[in-house]
C-alpha cells in the first residue's frame, strides 16, 4: 500500500524503515493510508523520518492525521458506537476496553480482564468477543486477545484520572499472587519469604511446567521497556529489600533487586 502511494523507489530506499513505519502503524489500512498522505505531502521527508517521529507513543496519533484522515477519529466512532448503544453487552465492552487502556501489555487474558473489571470472567470474555467483532482487540489462542499498539494508545486515554489507581491495583494485584503461585509451584522446595496479603486472586497452577511456561510468557508484562525503566527508579527511594518478591516470581537476590 505504502509503496502505491508513495513509489516503490521512496519505500525501498530503506526497508528496515518501511517495515518499522508498517509495524508502528499496526498494519492497519487506514494508518498506512494517512501514513502515505503525509509522506505525500512532504516529499522531503524519508520514510525514516516520519518512521522516528511515530516511535514517541505519546505523539503518535497525533502524528496519525492528514486532512480529514485521522486514525484517532476511527476509533473514536468505533468506541463511541459501542459507548452510546443501548445494548448492555456493548457498554460493558466500551468500558473494559478503557480499562485496557491501563496495561501496557502484549496480550491479555479472560482471567487477567476479569480482575481489572472486577466482573466474572463469562461476562469478561463476552465482552472481549465484542471488541474483537468491533476490530477494536485480536483474539489469539482461546482466552487470550491482543490489543493493538494505537487502540492501547487511544484507549489509555478513554478513564478520568480520578478511576485509574482502583483498577490498575487490581490488575497488578492478579499478576503479582499469579507470580507468587508460579514461584512456588515451579520450586515448591525453595525458601520463599511471605508477602503481605492482597485482596485479588491470582491463577492457579497445576504443575511446575504450567507454571514456569506461564512466568516465561509474562516475562515481558511484568519486565517495564528499557525507555520507562529510569522513571520507575528514580520515583523509588530505595531497591527492594534482600528476599523481597521478584515482578515476575520467585525472590530476589541480595543487593541484586528485581530483574529488569
Amino acid at each position: 500500500m505504502l509503496a502505491k502511494l508513495v513509489g516503490a523507489d521512496r519505500v525501498s530506499a530503506d526497508l528496515d524503515q518501511t517495515t518499522h513505519l508498517v509495524r508502528l502503524c499496526d498494519g492497519f489500512p487506514l494508518a498506512l493510508r494517512v501514513a502515505g498522505a503525509r509522506l505525500i505531502d512532504r516529499p522531503d521527508w524519508s520514510v525514516g523520518a516520519l518512521t522516528m517521529r511515530l516511535t514517541d507513543e505519546r505523539r503518535r496519533l497525533r502524528e496519525l492525521e492528514a486532512g480529514d484522515l485521522a486514525v484517532r477519529s476511527s476509533l473514536a466512532a468505533s468506541w463511541n458506537a459501542l459507548n452510546g448503544s443501548t445494548r448492555e453487552l456493548d457498554g460493558e465492552a466500551a468500558h473494559l476496553l478503557a480499562l485496557l487502556g491501563l496495561l501496557h501489555v502484549p496480550d491479555v487474558t479472560v482471567e487477567a480482564a476479569a480482575a481489572l473489571s472486577e466482573s466474572s470472567p463469562v461476562d469478561v470474555e463476552r465482552a472481549l468477543e465484542r471488541l474483537c467483532d468491533a476490530h477494536l482487540l485480536e483474539a489469539g489462542e482461546p482466552g487470550r486477545y491482543h490489543p493493538h499498539d494505537l487502540v492501547r494508545l487511544f484507549a489509555g486515554d478513554l478513564l478520568p484520572a480520578g478511576e485509574r489507581i482502583a483498577p490498575l491495583k487490581r490488575a497488578i494485584g492478579y499478576y503479582a499472587e499469579s507470580a507468587r503461585a508460579a514461584a512456588r509451584t515451579s520450586d515448591p522446595h525453595r525458601v520463599h519469604c511471605l508477602y503481605p496479603p492482597l485482596d485479588v486472586r491470582g491463577r492457579g497452577f497445576d504443575s511446575a511446567d504450567e507454571a514456569r511456561a506461564w512466568l516465561r510468557r509474562r516475562r515481558p508484562s511484568c519486565s517495564p521497556p528499557p525507555s520507562r525503566r529510569w522513571r520507575i527508579r528514580t520515583t523509588t527511594s530505595r531497591g527492594p529489600a534482600r528476599g523481597s518478591p521478584s515482578p515476575c516470581g520467585g525472590t530476589s537476590r541480595p543487593r541484586t533487586g528485581c530483574p529488569a
